[in-house]
C-alpha cells in the first residue's frame, strides 16, 4: 500500500468508524481520493486479519478478524512508511522500538531504515539516554549486536505511558480502549477527571504491548488492593480487554492498573478521604523541618497542613508502587517559585529518608505549590512598625503630625509615640523601629532616624513610604563576608567539609563549638543537598544571635546524601535576624536554581562576582 493508504488505515484504527469526508479532512485530500484509497485498503486487508465494512449513513469501520495476522500486517507497513525526519521524532521512535522489541536494536539496520548516519544515531541515543534515566532505566550497548533498555518492568510501563508511545503503535484503537476504561469508571460511579482516563488508557495499551512480549508486572506482597473499589474497576477493564483481544491479564497486572487509580485520587474524592496517622505525622515533621531550616513559621497554617496531607496520602501510595505523576508546570514552578521549590526539595529529602523511595522532581513541584500559597498568605500580613515622632512645634502641631502619619501609613504602623527633642532622652529608643523627626537630632540610636518635613508634602510622603517598604528588604551583604568564603575547600567527605567550615565560622564569629554537632544532627534528619551541585547545611537549632553564612567551594566534588556536591553554603540563622531570613533564602534559592550562575561560581570561585549575582537577583525580586 501507499503511504496515504497506511495513514488512512491508522486513522481507522484510532477512530474505529469514520466517514469519507471526515477522513478527507484529516489528511487534507478530496472525498474521491479517500474513497479510491479505501478501495485499495480493502483489497490489501484480504488475508491479513481484518476487513473494511461500509455502512450507509455511518461510514467505514475497520473490523479485526485475527489480531495476530493484522499486527504482522501493520508492522510490515510501519517498516515501509514510518521514517522519522526530525531528531525529536527519531527519539520518540527509538523509545517506542526499545519498548516493544524483544531483542537489541541493530545500529546499522536503523541507520539504513531511516537513511541517517551513525553519528546522527549516536546523537539521538544521547537524548534517549537522558529521557530513560529519569525512569531509572539504562541504555545498554552490546557492541555490534546493538542496544537495549534494562530496568524494572514498572519503569518500562511508566516510560511508555508518560511519553505516550502508545500513539505510535497504531495496532490497538485508542478510542476503543478509552471507551472500555470510561465505561468501567462510570459503572462504579467513580469520579475522575479526563486526564486520569487518558493516562489509564495509555497504561492499558502499553500493558498490552508488554504482555504480548511476555513482560509482566511482579505482584507486591504488601498489597491489600483487592479489597478496594479501584481493584474491581481495573478487573472489569482487564476482563473486557481479554474478551476483545484474547489477552490474559494476571492478578499483578490488575493490581498495577488499580494502583494507578489509587495514586491519582482526585480532589473530589479527597474531600471525603480519611487521613491516617502516618500522613498526619509526616506532614507535621515536614512543616517542622521547613520551619527550622528556613525560619518561616508555618506551624499555625491549617490550610498548608491540609493541603500537604491531601497530597501526601496518594503520594505515599505512588511511592509504594513506583508510580510517577508527571507535572506539566514543573519548569515554570522552578523558575517562578524558587524558595517554595527549595522548601519542597527539603521536604522531599525527608520523605525519601523515611520511605526509602526516590521522589521525582514532578512530585517536588506539586509540593512546592502548597508552600508557595502558604508564603503568599504570609506575605499578605505586613509586619507593622513601632515609631517615634519628634516635633518641637507644640502639642497641637505634634498631634496633627501624628494624625497625618496614621492617615497615610496606617498599614505600616503598629504604635506611635510623640516626643519633643528635649524629651527624647527619657524614651527607650530600642523599642522603636523608626524615629521620624522635624528637627535634626544629635543622638546615638540603633534604629533609623529620618528627618521629615512637618507639612508632609508629596515628596516627604514618598520618602517615608520608601523607608517603610525598604525596611522589609534584607541587606544581603550583611549576611556574607569575604573572610568566610573559601574558594578552595579540600575535603574527602561530607563530615570533613562540615568540620572545616564549622570550625572556621565558630572561630571567626565566636559561634561556639556546638555548631558542628548541631549541623550533623540536622543532616541526620535529612540531607541538605537539595539544590544543583550544592548543599545548604545549617544547625538543627539556632546557635547564634546574628546570621552568618560560610561558603566553601570544593576542589573536588564529594558525595553528600543524594548527589555529589561542589558548593557548600553553611547558614547559621541568628536569633535576632528572623525578619529578613525569608528574603535571604528566597534570593539564595533563586541563585541555586540558576545552573549557569552556580557553574560560574564553581569555575571562577570569585566572591565579588558571587555577591553581585546575589544582589542582582535580590533587586529583581524586590
Amino acid at each position: 500500500m501507499k503511504k496515504r493508504e497506511w495513514d488512512l488505515l491508522n486513522l481507522l484504527v484510532q477512530e474505529g468508524t469514520a466517514t469519507s469526508s471526515q477522513l478527507a479532512k484529516e489528511i487534507g485530500v478530496s472525498d474521491k481520493t479517500v474513497r479510491t484509497s479505501l478501495s485499495g485498503i480493502s483489497s490489501a486487508l484480504i488475508g491479513n486479519g481484518a476487513e473494511l465494512v461500509s455502512k450507509r449513513g455511518e461510514g467505514y469501520t475497520l473490523r479485526i478478524l485475527d489480531i495476530n495476522e493484522f499486527e504482522r500486517f501493520k508492522m510490515l507497513g510501519k517498516e515501509h512508511t514510518s521514517i522519522p525526519q526530525t531528531p525529536d521524532e527519531r527519539v520518540r521512535f527509538l523509545l517506542y522500538k526499545l519498548l516493544v522489541e524483544n531483542k537489541p536494536l541493530n545500529y546499522q539496520k536503523i541507520c539504513d531504515e531511516w537513511f541517517i548516519s551513525d553519528k546522527t544515531l549516536q546523537q539521538d541515543l544521547k537524548k534517549v539516554e537522558e529521557v530513560v534515566k529519569t525512569y531509572d532505566l539504562r541504555l545498554e550497548k552490546k557492541g555490534k549486536k546493538g542496544f537495549y533498555l534494562s530496568g524494572s518492568e514498572i519503569s518500562f510501563r511508566e516510560l511508555g505511558a508518560d511519553q505516550e508511545l502508545a500513539l505510535l503503535d497504531g495496532i490497538y484503537s485508542t478510542n476503543q480502549i478509552r471507551q472500555i476504561v470510561q465505561n468501567a469508571v462510570i459503572a462504579h460511579s467513580y469520579p475522575v477527571p479526563d486526564y486520569v482516563i487518558e493516562t489509564l488508557t495509555q497504561h492499558v495499551i502499553i500493558s498490552i504491548l508488554r504482555i504480548k512480549q511476555g513482560k509482566y508486572i511482579v505482584s507486591t506482597e504488601k498489597s491489600n488492593v483487592n479489597e478496594r473499589e479501584e481493584f474491581l474497576i481495573a478487573g472489569e477493564i482487564c476482563e473486557n480487554i481479554t474478551s476483545l483481544f484474547g489477552l490474559v491479564f494476571p492478578y499483578a497486572e490488575i493490581e498495577y492498573l488499580a494502583f494507578h487509580l489509587i495514586g491519582k485520587e482526585t480532589s473530589e474524592k479527597n474531600s471525603n478521604i480519611v487521613l491516617n496517622e502516618e500522613v498526619e505525622k509526616l506532614t507535621s515533621e515536614v512543616i517542622s523541618l521547613v520551619n527550622d531550616t528556613f525560619q518561616v513559621d508555618f506551624s499555625k497554617d491549617f490550610d498548608l497542613q491540609m493541603s500537604l496531607e491531601l497530597h501526601f496520602q496518594p503520594l505515599l501510595k505512588r511511592l509504594e508502587y513506583g508510580q510517577i505523576m508527571r507535572n506539566p508546570l514543573l519548569q515554570e514552578i522552578k523558575v517562578k517559585f524558587p524558595l517554595a521549590y527549595t522548601m519542597a526539595s527539603a521536604a522531599g529529602n525527608l520523605i525519601e529518608s523515611k520511605e526509602n523511595a526516590k521522589i521525582s522532581e514532578d512530585e517536588i513541584g506539586y509540593i512546592a505549590l502548597s508552600f508557595e500559597l502558604a508564603l503568599e498568605r504570609q506575605n499578605q500580613k505586613k509586619v507593622k512598625k513601632n515609631i517615634l515622632l519628634v516635633c518641637n512645634l507644640g502639642k497641637v502641631s505634634a498631634n496633627l503630625m501624628k494624625y497625618r502619619f496614621l492617615e497615610n501609613f496606617k498599614d505600616y504602623i503598629n504604635t506611635v509615640e510623640m516626643s519633643s527633642a528635649n524629651g527624647i532622652g527619657e524614651k527607650d529608643l530600642n523599642k522603636f523601629d523608626y524615629i521620624f523627626t522635624t528637627v535634626p537630632l544629635s543622638i546615638n540610636a540603633n534604629v533609623p532616624v529620618i528627618l521629615v518635613n512637618y507639612f508632609m508634602e508629596s515628596g516627604s510622603l514618598n520618602d517615608v513610604r520608601r523607608s517603610f517598604e525598604k525596611s522589609s528588604k534584607a541587606n544581603l551583604n550583611s549576611f556574607f563576608s569575604q573572610e568566610l568564603f573559601l574558594p578552595h575547600l579540600q575535603a574527602k567527605s561530607k563530615e570533613e567539609a562540615l568540620k572545616i567550615l564549622c570550625t572556621m565560622l565558630a572561630k571567626k564569629r565566636n559561634v561556639g563549638s556546638i555548631l558542628f554537632n548541631e549541623v550533623l544532627a540536622r543532616e541526620e534528619v535529612a540531607g541538605t543537598d537539595y539544590a544543583y551541585r550544592s548543599a545548604v547545611p545549617h544547625p538543627i537549632h539556632l546557635v547564634s544571635n546574628k546570621t552568618y553564612v560560610c561558603v566553601g567551594i570544593l576542589d573536588n566534588p564529594i558525595e553528600w546524601t543524594i548527589q555529589k556536591v561542589n558548593l557548600i553554603i553553611l547558614v547559621s540563622v541568628g536569633k535576632d535576624d528572623k525578619e529578613g531570613i525569608q528574603e535571604f533564602y528566597r534570593s539564595v534559592s533563586s541563585f541555586l536554581m540558576d545552573h549557569s550562575m552556580v557553574d560560574e561560581l564553581i569555575k571562577d570561585r570569585n566572591y565579588t562576582k558571587f555577591l553581585a549575582n546575589l544582589n542582582k537577583i535580590h533587586k529583581k525580586e524586590g
